[in-house]
Parts: structure tokens; C-alpha cells; sequence
């Protein structure tokens, strides 16, 4: 490994361009709508909160969102915080305190976000700009993409392979001196794939010390894969390495937006100023510190998607689909046919999927309850025939 000193990340500011086991865990099911909304990301389509009608259950799987969340815990917790909403936050150094236990490492290495989304425009602003580049899978989350570019950096992206993987010597491949992030979603966000843990840490090995390496680990607790593992012991020391989690999966508070990055500290430093100044609120911040104790919903969190991503990798060749093993919050499916008349057909059963622009072929589906399952197979056995 490189030492600290022969690792140095350009964080200079730049000027942006212009520019069941246990019954399935059938606990709850998806709440009744109260209304009609959509939430269309760039270069995607679908639905977000849906187009039900009030008191009409819906099945949204969509979001990668934890449908059992949240805890009684975490309900309790943000209850009691509403009595400090005439009160600014102050409760980030409580949460840090419990993350440096959670992970075994010192709290100086730890900056919070308003979720991972956040985080990601941080790195950006710090190491992109100007001439930087930004290298990529694709497809991949696109979040730091799209900020990327509001910050005028070049975009070079490395196509997955068949199997949803992404290509780690096409990256390297792609890695110049004006190479400002290099952008590791793990597992990746659309195709559920890991990369496996020798290989990326031989490949960090080799990536130039100013190039700001970002391994976004937003669906952690969900793998199981053994060849998979997290690089935040590398990042603690390695300062141009970070990872960031985030508690709006496994802990189920997407809503709250609470993220965080995790790296070396002098690195830690470099990327705080760029981050917005009170950017958690307190009944996030109370129901993240109660969420890290709640021990028995993250494994009941963990048990239900795993149970249900087996259950849609099943179920969905008899509709036409080929899912692409996942170790994350949703499967990938390649139905080798345009699937926005599919999603369209669910829509209209408030069952609600994602289709990409980019990959027309193909539906991501997230995991839910055994009535989000249901619903879900029911609803493809009209719209497929």
C-alpha cells in the first residue's frame, strides 16, 4: 500500500463551468396513498408516490425504499424530537460518537450528510471541476454524474459487462492525470452487482494519489456475496479513498435524509466546507442514533429483502424476464423487449417500477413485504399475458 504521504487528493476549489422466516415478516403492508404524485429522475421514468387514488394501497417499488420502516424505535425517537423543531440540531456529535462505535474507528473520520445524495455533491465540488473528469460504470447511480456536470467535469463512462458488473480494467483504463473522482457504486445501482474485494483494492493500489476514489456502499447490509467486502478499513487510512453509507435503506429512513462519509482525516477536513451548513434536521438525527441499537429490525430488514429478491429472481422468467443476480435493494431484469408498456400496464394497478431511458429493455424492480410480492405478480400476469 501506498503511504499517506505519496497520496494527496486535489481538493481545491475550482470554478464551476456554466452551465417468512417468520411469516415472510408480513408486518405491514404498504400504506394507503393519500394522494397523487410524481417523481420523474432524468434519464428514467415511473412514477414516484404514484397515481392511487386515497385509500387505495399501492406497491411501490420503485425507490429502493425499506417498506416495513420505520422501527417503533425510530418512531419513538423522532416523536420525542419534534419538541426541538424551534431548536437548530445539535445532536451530529452524539450520532458521530455512536458511528465510531458502530465501525471501531475515531470520530474524526466521519462527516455527516443530508443522506449520501449530499455527500455525493460534495465530492464533486471538492475534486471536479474545470478539466477533471469524472470515471464511471454505466449504467450506475447517476447522482454524482449530474452533479459532475453542473461543475463543468468531463464524463467518461465504462459500459457493465453482461452480467451487471462493472468493468474494473475498462475504468482503469480510462484513468488519466485529469482524473478528479473515480465513482465505485458497490453493489451498483441499477444491476445489483458486486465487485469483488481483491480486485477493487488491487485496482486502488494503482489509481493515481489525486484522484478522489468514491465507493458509494448505500446497500451494505443487504450483501451476502463472501467475495464482497467494505473498504471502509482502507479508507480510514488511504486519503484519497472514501465510502459513504447512508440510513435511508437497511434502517428505513430514506425521508429523514441522514448519510454520511467515511475516510481519512485529513480528507474528512478537506470535503467539510463543501457540505451545507445545518444540513440534518434533529428528528433525523434522534432517530439515527436510536436506529444504530435497533439491532432486531436491521436483521428483520435484511431477512425480509433477501427473502423477496429470491422470490422476484424466481418468479421472473415465467413473465419473460432474465434477472441479473443482485446482492442489493432490488433486481435488474432484462425482459429483451421495450418494458414501458409493461410499467405502464402495472401503473394503472398502482404497482409501481422503474424503467431507465438508457436501457429500455429492462425493469428494476425493489424489494418489498409478501403483499408488495403479491401484488407484484399478480399485476405481471396482466400486463404480460
Amino acid at each position: 500500500m501506498e503511504s499517506e504521504t505519496a497520496v494527496t487528493v486535489n481538493l481545491a476549489d475550482d470554478t464551476p463551468a456554466l452551465f417468512e422466516r417468520r411469516r415472510f415478516l408480513t408486518l405491514l403492508g404498504v400504506g394507503a396513498a393519500a394522494g397523487a404524485a410524481s417523481s420523474i429522475m432524468p434519464g428514467c421514468s415511473g412514477p414516484g408516490v404514484g397515481s392511487a387514488v386515497a385509500g387505495q394501497a399501492v406497491a411501490k417499488l420503485n425507490q429502493n425504499e425499506n417498506q416495513i420502516a420505520p422501527s417503533e424505535v425510530e418512531r419513538r425517537a423522532m416523536m420525542e424530537a419534534l419538541d426541538l423543531a424551534n431548536r437548530y440540531p445539535a445532536a451530529e456529535g452524539t450520532l458521530i460518537a455512536g458511528l465510531a462505535a458502530h465501525h471501531g474507528i475515531d470520530e474524526e473520520c466521519f462527516l455527516m450528510g443530508c443522506g449520501s445524495t449530499e455527500l455525493l455533491k460534495v465530492c464533486a465540488e471538492a475534486a471536479l471541476g474545470g478539466s477533471k473528469e469524472l470515471v464511471q460504470g454505466f449504467p450506475t447511480y447517476p447522482t454524482l454524474e449530474r452533479y459532475a456536470r453542473v461543475y463543468g467535469a468531463g464524463i467518461r463512462s465504462v459500459p457493465v459487462d453482461a452480467t451487471g458488473h462493472l468493468d474494473l480494467d475498462g475504468l482503469e483504463a480510462r484513468i488519466s492525470d485529469r482524473t478528479g473522482v473515480l465513482y465505485l457504486c458497490n453493489p451498483n445501482n441499477p444491476t445489483g452487482a458486486v465487485l469483488p474485494d481483491r480486485a477493487i483494492r488491487s485496482l486502488i493500489e494503482r489509481v493515481p494519489g489525486q484522484t478522489l476514489i468514491v465507493s458509494d456502499e448505500a446497500y451494505h447490509e443487504y450483501v451476502e456475496d463472501p467475495a464482497y467486502r467494505s473498504l471502509i478499513d482502507l479508507a480510514v487510512s488511504r486519503p484519497n479513498l472514501v465510502v459513504l453509507r447512508t440510513f435511508s435503506k437497511v434502517y428505513g429512513l430514506a425521508g429523514m435524509r441522514i448519510g454520511y462519509a467515511i475516510g481519512h482525516p485529513g480528507t474528512i477536513r478537506a470535503l467539510a466546507p463543501h457540505r451545507l451548513q445545518f444540513n440534518l434536521n434533529n428528528p433525523g438525527l434522534h432517530a439515527a442514533i436510536a436506529a444504530l441499537d435497533d439491532h432486531a429490525f436491521v436483521l428483520e430488514s435484511v431477512e425480509l429483502n433477501a427473502q423477496s429478491r429470491e422470490a422476484i429472481i424466481r418468479e421472473m422468467p415465467r413473465f419473460g424476464g432474465t434477472p441479473v443476480p443482485s446482492q442489493a435493494g432490488f433486481v435488474w431484469i432484462d425482459f429483451k423487449r421495450e418494458t414501458g408498456p409493461i410499467r405502464r400496464a402495472l401503473d394503472e394497478q398502482d404497482v409501481f417500477v422503474r424503467t431507465y431511458g438508457h436501457s429500455p429493455n429492462h425493469l428494476r424492480i425493489s424489494t418489498g413485504t409478501q403483499g408488495n410480492m403479491d401484488r407484484l405478480f399478480a399485476a405481471l400476469e396482466i400486463a404480460v399475458g
